[in-house]
């Protein structure tokens, strides 16, 4: 039998514009020699033989011999194997009239398998033949009808009951299988080659599914970042045409490989024993138009070796591309052939539009997944070029051996390895609705108070992923947690740890409920992370047989620590047993408690929260419990919602970075990561503190009552405000200390205590912009019957307030929407860049009319009531922050004392504002902080303009720095900021010269 396995044959077909496509003749037979390794199907029935009777071409056909008791023949070939989805096979026929006439008909069949699985889908009847003459029969083998390994094909004849006679007149003659060659156009859309080819890696076809994540970062999900590849090879050409899902296609950065992109790093010789790179392959998924951002259109290749093209999807974007090999000239040459081989690592790397510019995560094809695969060929995997266009992916290094476990098919590994490390299922999930939380730190107990939240993520926050299978319930839990602490020596609970209280059936009535039925407490350190400390694990309840656990402080360093557990379904509900089916649910609440060792009993001091509410309350309340429902695929869904009643719990379980209650008077998270690292708020991240010396024009705190010093005048008036926003609100804080909380003026509300917010919408060159004002007075109409104000200017279906009193004050919370801040034709473009005029001012009325005011403006004074010249400057930031700056202004306005607004220590007696009207005398004050590391203020003031120096001595009298050279100074209260990290620790001398004076301080700098 004659195979040729690269035989081309080529048709010219016609598909569009200049599309040609070639076709690879795989098997072709012409009986001229002898009959091969085609044999009748049963030697005692029918036979096979070399005829000269009839022959399609040449001189020779097979005849086909049946004996008088058989009604079937067959022609079948044992031996050939090289049939493929997409071939076309065909039979040519001879069939007599005779012979026409007692047919059922006849069928090209194969069979594959490992049992023999018969497959036949061509069937002609007898009259469906041309008599006395030749018939071409064919099948095209379809997509899916081919199970290797490959049995049998042939031809079947089927005769009619009661045609049993001896039949000479059929043959079979130019048996062929021919291949469409591989045509692929670079335009995009998937080819028709590549849906004949078999979705595996040993034949070009990779899905990296979000699990197989490299240390750039974790995809949240398929949905975030995945990817299905199919790649192919000629002798010119490198193939790749790949479908990205991505739920956010973005170009942030000006570095092409921190976008959204396909980075390929190829290693021409795998065999060598150091391997090098020999070359780079880049695309990034948008085009040049779309983005100003760095893009990389695979430009290291001259534009005469690669072709590409490049879409967006709904799902993400389509890449492809095909690069010339002669194109790949690094030091070492790749040598195409079948049976070759190269190195290869393949990243494709996910940017979500996020400041800083940068990719977020990348999943990675390659024997060790690392981003160092673009420089490291030994973390490689292997590529060999197979026969038939096709490539095999192994994810093994050539060179070391090492091997990448994980699946790159389309399948998942199975859960159950316990090891306190995150297990490639857990990447599948991408939020609440398929077993997947981020439990971030304005989800706390609200039990501790207004100030019990954490300090923000990085205080204390967590990721949950939870599975299940017909024997286990399973949690993997990632907590940062800046203090990790096992202190409590009675209580497991009062312990940094995870508590889980279930209820096995919660369904019925009220009268039906039942106490929590089973709960389950694991600590973050066992008794070799904290000897002599009491710790626990979830064995403790439910013993060693049922339950899988281990605890990971890897990241200790960096303020980490991981937990994974495993039960049995069928002993955590406890008296309730839990029905572990598709559809069935059982009641849940999560504890995870943080102990930072700063309490007198060591016990915790915040706790965040899964349930129906953010409550302790859960430990024995099942009407407080979320409820989890179990889902195919081994997956559950976390419902916030209480199964009984109904109640739901409003904070975000999915990642949202900025949750504000601004109806509940507490001081959310979000806000307490406004400060700068010393403790001090930062303006420039949306929080100021407005202490006593702060004031306006309207009086200085505790003048009206005779109080003088810092402390008292800070408790007669004083405020702090934190803000934010989102695409909806304006958020804003207000914390006052205030010693009398009074209301005292019936007709105007401003007059009371209260504070008053001044907009000026859109930031012009003109001094005449307008102005949106609006103030939220501390008591209501419930209070008292003064003038009262919520908001006045907002509509309530726009608004969110809370106001309450505190320990030495009182507290104003709001949300307002942008679409109330506006006026007349300037309203707010709330987007990150954009800037706006603003004014803060909290008035105090002790009974008898505003006595006082403390202010954050350009320019001190209640002026700025009607005067947007006078307004700091709103900046809104990334991460839903904004930028409070009363430096120079829209207008050359600066606040002398924008640096005060930090809160820092500081007393203003002899430095008294300039609107104030005291006089104005040259004065250098001691720098603070003082002794200070490595940053401090200097604060002098004169009394008209002119030049100044500022410079700074050591104690040997050398001068280190020069603050100010000689310099035009306007008249005023003046503070600069001194960095002295570049000094050692010792005394030193700042000096200020001015108009022939001279005045000196000395200060330590302490490291």
């Amino acid at each position: 039998m004659k195979i040729s396995l690269h035989l081309i044959v080529v048709f010219l077909v016609i598909f569009g514009a200049g599309a040609i496509q070639a076709e690879t003749t795989v098997l072709s037979e012409d009986f001229e020699g002898t009959i091969g390794d085609w044999m009748g199907g049963d030697a005692a029935i029918d036979t096979a033989v070399v005829s000269t009777d009839q022959a399609l071409s040449g001189t020779q056909s097979v005849k086909l011999i049946k004996d008088t008791t058989g009604t079937q023949l067959t022609l079948q070939n044992d031996v050939f194997t090289d049939l493929e989805s997409g071939d076309t096979l065909t039979f040519n026929l001879y069939v007599s009239t005779a012979t026409v006439d007692t047919l059922n008909g006849i069928q090209i069949y194969w069979q594959d398998g490992d049992g023999w699985a018969w497959h036949a889908p061509v069937w002609v009847t007898g009259s469906g033949l041309t008599k006395d003459a030749w018939n071409e029969l064919s099948v095209v083998i379809p997509v899916g009808m081919l199970t290797q390994p490959l049995q049998r094909v042939g031809i079947q004849v089927l005769w009619k009951a009661g045609s049993e006679k001896l039949v000479d007149s059929v043959y079979v003659d130019d048996i062929s299988v021919v291949r469409p060659d591989f045509m692929i156009a670079i335009d995009a859309e998937k080819d028709a080659w590549y849906d004949n080819m078999p979705m595996m890696p040993d034949s070009g076809y990779l899905d990296i599914q979000a699990f197989c994540y490299n240390d750039n970062g974790r995809p949240a999900g398929n949905e975030d970042l995945s990817v299905q590849q199919w790649c192919a090879w000629d002798d010119t050409w490198f193939y790749i045409y790949t479908e990205v899902t991505d739920d956010i296609v973005a170009a942030t950065s000006t570095n092409a490989y921190a976008n959204d992109c396909i980075e390929i790093k190829i290693d021409g010789e795998a065999t060598d024993s150091t391997g090098g790179i020999s070359q780079e392959l880049r695309l990034n998924a948008l085009l040049g138009d779309e983005t100003t951002a760095a893009k990389d259109t695979l430009a290291t290749i001259p534009a005469n070796a690669k072709m590409w093209a490049k879409k967006l999807t709904d799902t993400g974007y389509v890449l492809e591309f095909a690069i010339r090999w002669d194109s790949l000239d690094g030091s070492e040459v790749i040598d195409v052939a079948v049976d070759s081989l190269f190195g290869m690592g393949i990243g494709y790397h996910d940017n979500d539009n996020h400041l800083p510019a940068e990719r977020e995560a990348s999943v990675t094809w390659a024997a060790v997944p690392l981003d160092a695969i673009w420089n490291t060929p030994k973390y490689h995997g292997t590529v060999t070029f197979m026969k038939n266009h096709r490539l095999k992916f192994d994810a093994t290094n050539h060179m070391t051996g090492v091997h990448n476990p994980l699946p790159f098919d389309g399948t998942v590994p199975a859960l159950g390895v316990i090891d306190g490390k995150m297990d490639p299922f857990y990447s599948l999930l991408s939020g609440p609705d398929d077993g997947y939380l981020q439990i971030k730190s304005y989800a706390f107990q609200k039990e501790y108070g207004l100030d019990g939240a954490p300090s923000g993520d990085a205080d204390f926050s967590a990721k949950l992923w939870a599975a299940w299978d017909a024997t286990w319930f399973y949690v993997y839990l990632e907590v940062t947690d800046d203090t990790i602490s096992c202190s409590n020596t009675a209580n497991s609970w009062e312990n940094d740890a995870i508590e889980l209280k279930i209820d096995g059936v919660p369904t019925g009535t009220e009268t039906d409920w039942h106490p929590v039925s089973a709960a389950c407490i694991m600590t973050s350190l066992d008794s070799t992370d904290n000897p002599g400390g009491l710790t626990d694990d979830p064995s403790s309840a439910y013993g060693d047989a049922n339950v899988m656990y281990a605890r990971n402080l890897d990241g200790r360093a960096n303020g980490e620590w991981t937990l994974e557990f495993a039960v049995k379904l069928d002993t955590l509900g406890g008296s309730e047993k839990i029905h572990a089916a598709v559809d069935s649910v059982f009641g849940l609440g999560i504890n995870l408690i943080d102990n930072d060792v700063n309490t007198a009993s060591n016990s915790r001091n915040s706790g965040l929260i899964w349930a129906s509410r953010c409550t302790d309350l859960i430990w024995n309340n099942v009407d407080e419990e979320g409820t989890v429902k179990f889902l195919a695929d081994n997956k559950v869904q976390f419902i916030a919602k209480n199964n009984f009643t109904g109640q739901v719990n409003p904070v975000p379980y999915d990642g949202t970075p900025l949750y504000i209650n601004a109806e509940d008077g507490i001081l959310d998270p979000f806000y307490k990561t406004m400060n700068k690292t010393n403790g001090l708020a930062d303006p420039a991240q949306g929080h100021i503190k407005m202490r006593n010396w702060l004031f306006d024009d309207l009086g200085r705190p505790g003048d009206d009552e005779g109080i003088t010093g810092t402390e008292a005048r800070d408790a007669d008036l004083s405020g702090e405000i934190w803000t934010a926003w989102d695409d909806t609100y304006w958020y804003i804080y207000n914390r006052v200390w205030d010693a009398t909380i009074a209301a005292s003026d019936a007709a105007n509300a401003y007059n009371n205590d209260c504070i008053e917010i001044k907009v000026d919408p859109v930031i012009d060159d003109s001094a005449a912009g307008q102005v949106w004002d609006t103030r939220l007075t501390i008591l209501g109409a419930a209070d008292t019957d003064m003038a009262t104000d919520s908001l006045n200017s907002v509509a309530d279906s726009l608004k969110k307030i809370y106001r309450g009193t505190m320990t030495g004050g009182y507290n104003l919370e709001m949300a307002i929407a942008w679409a109330a801040v506006a006026r007349d034709d300037e309203a707010v473009n709330a987007a990150i860049g954009t800037k706006f005029g603003a004014a803060f001012q909290d008035f105090d009325n002790d009974g008898a009319g505003r006595v006082a005011a403390v202010q954050w403006a350009a320019r001190m004074g209640d002026a700025v009531w009607n005067e947007v010249k006078y307004m700091g400057t709103v900046e809104f930031l990334a991460g839903n922050k904004l930028g409070l700056s009363v430096r120079e202004n829209a207008f050359g306005y600066e606040n002398p004392h924008y640096t005060l607004y930090d809160g820092q220590l500081y007393e203003a007696d002899a430095v008294e504002d300039p609107i104030v009207g005291t006089p104005l005398v040259f004065d250098l004050k001691q720098n603070y902080p003082n002794p200070f590391n490595p940053v401090t203020n200097i604060n002098y003031t004169i009394p008209e303009k002119g030049k100044v120096s500022l410079t700074i001595y050591n104690i040997l009298g050398q001068r280190v720095a020069t603050l100010i050279d000689n310099k035009t100074v306007e008249a005023g209260s003046h503070i600069l900021e001194f960095k002295a990290s570049h000094l050692a620790t010792g005394m030193y001398f700042y000096r200020i010269e001015f108009k022939n004076k001279m005045l000196v301080k000395k200060m330590m700098l302490v490291k």
